[in-house]
């Protein structure tokens, strides 16, 4: 049962990134509208409404995906290695993903940041890691 609960996580994580470049490619970015949300989410974290948006607009410009998460914002850069196969994260851009715990191989992610908790190859061997 655990695996199957890994499995579907990794299926969905690698929707929400592939989404993430299909459907919010960084020059359909509001950033007022992303910023709206991390307050209402993460009041306080930002010094001003403008700076959030400041921030947001220099990641676009960067041609990356603003994200939020509790411990704060970052920018999601776009990785050119995308799905190259590999067996270590050093070998990536992004991240090396491994399909489940008991993978060989795994191929490279599509942004440059990990978001929850994934497979992550290590010199050959299938690691699970917990991003914030």
């Amino acid at each position: 049962m655990k695996r199957l609960f890994y499995g579907i996580l990794i299926v969905v994580v690698l929707s929400i990134g592939i989404g993430l470049f299909v459907f919010n490619k960084p020059s359909d970015t509001n950033c007022t509208k992303e910023v709206e949300y991390f307050v209402s989410e993460f009041p306080g974290y930002f010094e001003s409404f403008d700076k959030g948006v400041e921030w947001c607009d220099e990641c676009v410009d960067k041609n990356g995906i603003p994200r939020w998460s509790p411990t704060g914002p970052f920018c999601a850069l776009k990785t050119s290695d995308s799905g190259k196969t590999c067996t270590d994260s050093g070998q990536c851009e992004g991240i090396c993903l491994a399909e489940n715990e008991n993978s060989k191989s795994g191929m490279c992610s599509d942004i440059d940041a990990g978001i929850g908790c994934i497979f992550e190859m290590h010199n050959g061997k299938t690691l699970e890691v917990c991003y914030d």
